[in-house]
Protein backbone atom coordinates (compact mmCIF):
# COMPACT_ATOMS: atom_id res chain seq x y z
CA UNK A 1 0.00 0.00 0.00
CA UNK A 2 1.30 3.58 -0.84
CA UNK A 3 2.19 6.01 1.57
CA UNK A 4 -0.17 8.38 2.58
CA UNK A 5 1.00 11.71 1.13
CA UNK A 6 -0.76 14.72 3.42
CA UNK A 7 -2.57 17.33 1.77
CA UNK A 8 -3.05 20.83 2.60
CA UNK A 9 -6.63 21.92 2.69
CA UNK A 10 -7.24 26.21 2.12
CA UNK A 11 -10.61 26.70 3.31
CA UNK A 12 -12.05 29.97 1.10
CA UNK A 13 -15.64 30.08 1.60
CA UNK A 14 -17.21 31.29 4.65
CA UNK A 15 -19.58 28.50 4.29
CA UNK A 16 -20.39 26.07 7.36
CA UNK A 17 -21.34 23.84 5.03
CA UNK A 18 -18.14 23.92 3.31
CA UNK A 19 -16.17 23.38 6.43
CA UNK A 20 -17.99 20.68 7.48
CA UNK A 21 -17.35 18.73 3.88
CA UNK A 22 -13.88 19.64 4.08
CA UNK A 23 -13.45 18.59 7.71
CA UNK A 24 -15.24 15.43 6.29
CA UNK A 25 -12.93 15.24 3.82
CA UNK A 26 -9.39 15.57 5.28
CA UNK A 27 -7.55 12.93 6.94
CA UNK A 28 -5.97 12.67 10.21
CA UNK A 29 -2.17 13.55 8.80
CA UNK A 30 -4.08 16.71 6.82
CA UNK A 31 -3.43 20.34 7.60
CA UNK A 32 -6.79 22.98 7.29
CA UNK A 33 -5.97 26.90 7.19
CA UNK A 34 -8.66 29.23 6.86
CA UNK A 35 -8.01 32.03 4.34
CA UNK A 36 -9.84 34.59 2.47
CA UNK A 37 -13.61 34.59 3.14
CA UNK A 38 -12.86 31.76 5.45
CA UNK A 39 -11.57 33.54 7.59
CA UNK A 40 -15.17 34.58 8.41
CA UNK A 41 -16.00 31.92 10.22
CA UNK A 42 -13.69 32.79 13.24
CA UNK A 43 -17.16 34.84 14.51
CA UNK A 44 -19.45 31.99 13.79
CA UNK A 45 -20.67 29.68 16.27
CA UNK A 46 -19.30 26.70 14.00
CA UNK A 47 -15.68 27.18 15.06
CA UNK A 48 -15.54 26.32 18.28
CA UNK A 49 -18.35 23.16 18.10
CA UNK A 50 -15.41 22.14 15.22
CA UNK A 51 -12.37 22.67 17.07
CA UNK A 52 -14.04 19.94 19.98
CA UNK A 53 -14.85 17.69 17.76
CA UNK A 54 -12.39 17.74 15.32
CA UNK A 55 -8.61 18.07 14.59
CA UNK A 56 -7.46 22.11 15.23
CA UNK A 57 -7.66 24.75 12.68
CA UNK A 58 -5.11 27.41 11.48
CA UNK A 59 -6.03 30.88 9.86
CA UNK A 60 -4.00 33.45 7.59
CA UNK A 61 -3.05 36.42 9.48
CA UNK A 62 -3.10 38.93 6.73
CA UNK A 63 -6.74 37.91 5.80
CA UNK A 64 -7.60 38.08 9.54
CA UNK A 65 -6.45 41.50 9.45
CA UNK A 66 -7.64 42.29 6.07
CA UNK A 67 -10.99 41.78 7.50
CA UNK A 68 -10.85 43.64 10.42
CA UNK A 69 -11.69 40.87 12.65
CA UNK A 70 -8.95 41.67 14.96
CA UNK A 71 -9.44 40.36 18.55
CA UNK A 72 -12.79 38.61 17.21
CA UNK A 73 -10.97 35.83 15.75
CA UNK A 74 -8.73 34.96 18.85
CA UNK A 75 -10.15 31.52 19.33
CA UNK A 76 -8.62 28.97 21.61
CA UNK A 77 -6.93 26.14 19.27
CA UNK A 78 -6.73 28.06 16.04
CA UNK A 79 -3.31 29.10 15.23
CA UNK A 80 -2.82 32.47 13.25
CA UNK A 81 0.16 31.70 10.16
CA UNK A 82 2.10 34.47 9.02
CA UNK A 83 3.11 34.27 5.42
CA UNK A 84 6.10 32.49 5.91
CA UNK A 85 4.44 29.60 7.44
CA UNK A 86 1.96 29.66 4.79
CA UNK A 87 5.38 28.76 2.63
CA UNK A 88 6.78 26.39 4.91
CA UNK A 89 2.99 24.46 4.37
CA UNK A 90 3.05 24.32 1.03
CA UNK A 91 6.25 23.06 1.05
CA UNK A 92 5.97 20.34 3.80
CA UNK A 93 2.66 18.87 1.59
CA UNK A 94 2.73 17.20 -1.42
CA UNK A 95 -1.00 18.62 -2.66
CA UNK A 96 -2.62 21.65 -2.04
CA UNK A 97 -6.71 21.61 -2.01
CA UNK A 98 -9.31 24.95 -2.39
CA UNK A 99 -12.37 24.79 -0.88
CA UNK A 100 -14.44 27.65 -2.18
Amino acid sequence: MPEYLPILHLLASRSSDVLACCRAQAGDKDTVVLIGDGVLLLASPVIPESIESERPLACLEADVNARGLGATADVSGIERLKDSDMVRLMTQHQHCLTWK
